[in-house]
């Protein structure tokens, strides 16, 4: 899911200082988050590592450069506080990243092993880069180009290799062999309210399809071998860059030839998994969708294509069981997961929230044996990584497990050193203990 990053208009030299949040500064980058510095160094090489990439793919363009913009990002150290910061400002499940206006910044998470992430933030960073040139650029081309970068593979250093999005791909095809497809001149129509409510406007079409359909319209014109067709998108983007909104996508021969020539094109292109990232990509896809059987099925196709992963499938297959409400096989996974990885405290967070049963739409109120166990697994959590969202999370299973005391003496603690984004939310919770200690 994509949000807001298209609206964006202008960026601000500086985030607002917050409390226990560091600022590191790259030549392209601006980030303010609250991973250690280490992290925070290598997470502004992997931008201006982007930045260089944006710098050669728009070059042979020569467009007129406007600005000179720092990507801003808020970096949070887990999932958890990511989730909980997207649900007091949206509805529904949290993306892998997203624009905030109030922050000015594009916001997401830290986890360097998840390829879905490093290619969301690739997507993300490449609508701000492209406000270098433009701030009225098109929508449905501005995340047809985003989802086009989405797409390549990028080594640590050295030439990217372009592919194709492969969800995407997957998504258009199926939506062509049905018949239930959307074509680039219905694209290209969209205006920006039409397109942002495609979701609740498809119908029987996928959510997704309008994301899909713009990254195969600037796919097939960089990279079908149509000469007139690269050279028509190529003066798009120079009209853009001259004209902004005003400017008109001509194909050559008309939209019907044009449509005809992508419809094969994208019809000859074979969704194949190169490796397990891509496998990965296709899942984590899914799975951000709200697609869990198809994530679920997957990341099972990964571990019969590639066991040696096995290691990187089982906490995201846990995650998706629970997601689902599915919460034997979900243990079974997030208990292999817990076992895999003595660092990660992610599957010992998990476990805590089911037997604490906190997720459970008509769950009971977690007995005694299933308090114990929630504390135990949230300590767990806490010693792998000592969070602030793990630790309000013992604090919860102290109170559930009767020790009020213990549980507003590790808030008071977690809110004196909490971001003061989060602070409320903790005193939100603070209170909600207390108030059971009243009754």
């Amino acid at each position: 899911m994509r949000t807001a990053t298209a609206l964006l208009l202008t960026l601000a030299s500086a985030l607002p200082a917050q409390k226990g949040l560091i600022t590191h500064k790259t030549r392209e980058a601006l980030i303010k988050t609250n991973v250690s510095k280490p992290e925070a160094i290598e997470f502004g090489k992997k931008l201006d590592r982007y930045v260089e990439l944006f710098d050669g793919f728009y070059k042979p363009f020569g467009l007129r450069r406007k600005n000179d913009n720092r990507i801003i990002v808020r970096l949070m150290a887990t999932r958890e506080e990511f989730e909980r910061f997207w649900s007091r400002r949206h509805s529904g499940s949290a993306p892998a990243a997203f624009f905030s206006p109030s922050l000015n910044a594009l916001v997401l998470y830290h986890d360097p092993t998840d390829p879905w992430l490093r290619q969301t933030l690739f997507h993300e960073a490449s609508h701000q880069y492209l406000n270098r040139y433009s701030y009225e650029t098109p929508v449905w081309f501005n995340e047809g180009l985003a989802e086009y970068f989405e797409g390549w593979w990028i080594p640590e250093a050295g030439d990217a290799e372009t592919r194709p999005a492969l969800f995407d791909l997957i998504l258009v095809q199926n939506a062509m062999r049905d018949d239930a497809y959307l074509t680039p001149s219905q694209l290209a129509a969209m205006d920006r309210k039409t397109f942002q409510g495609f979701p609740e406007n498809s119908g029987e079409l996928h959510h997704y399809l309008h994301y899909a359909t713009a990254w195969s319209f600037t796919y097939y014109c960089l990279e079908g071998g149509n000469e007139g067709d690269r050279a028509a998108w190529s003066q798009f983007l120079k009209d853009i860059n001259d004209r902004g909104a005003r400017a008109e996508f001509a194909p050559p021969g008309g939209w019907d030839a044009f449509e005809e020539r992508w419809r094969k094109y994208v019809r000859s292109l074979k969704a194949e998994r190169k490796d397990i990232d891509d496998y990965l990509l296709v899942a984590s896809a899914y799975r951000d969708n709200g697609d869990i059987v198809k994530a679920v099925r997957e990341y099972k196709a990964l571990l019969k294509a590639h066991p040696e992963a096995s290691d990187r499938v089982q906490y995201w297959l846990g995650y998706c069981y629970k997601r689902g409400g599915l919460y034997e096989p979900a243990r079974r996974y997030l208990e292999k997961a817990n076992e895999v990885d003595p660092e990660d405290a992610r599957p010992a967070y998990l476990l805590a929230r089911m037997s604490l049963g906190i997720d459970r739409r008509k769950g009971a109120e977690p007995s005694p044996e299933q308090a114990a166990e929630a504390l135990a697994f949230a300590e767990e959590a806490v010693r792998r990584s000592p969070r602030p969202a793990y630790r309000a999370f013992v604090a919860r299973c102290q109170a559930a497990a009767g020790n009020t005391k213990a549980a507003v003496k590790t808030l008071r603690a977690v809110i004196r050193k909490a971001p003061s984004e989060d602070r409320d939310h903790y005193e939100n919770l603070l209170a909600e203990i207390r108030g059971k200690k009243r009754k």
